[in-house]
């Protein structure tokens, strides 16, 4: 049915990336197994800038930026009682 071919599809473009991506991931590996624990620049230094994603939910940056790197001011919240 139509939740079958989905999640066909997917599959699909899953294991198309990983052999398009093998050598990068190799050396994702590579780095891994040599540090243990990777920060987002150094993965975006062997992956690349994320590209762009026509599944980007609106709360994902759109240039590619992990999250863990973008930086959001501070916002002071007062609250009252009763809210």
């Amino acid at each position: 049915g139509a939740v079958r071919d989905i999640i066909e599809g997917a599959l699909e473009r899953a294991e198309a990336m990983v052999l398009d991506k093998r050598e990068q991931l190799d050396a994702l590996v590579a780095s891994l197994l040599d540090k243990e624990t990777l920060d987002a620049t150094e993965v975006m230094a062997i992956l690349g800038p994320r590209p762009e994603d026509p599944y980007r939910t609106p709360t994902e940056p759109a240039n590619g930026v992990p999250e863990s790197v973008v930086t959001v001011p501070e916002v002071e919240v007062e609250v009252q009682p009763g809210d």
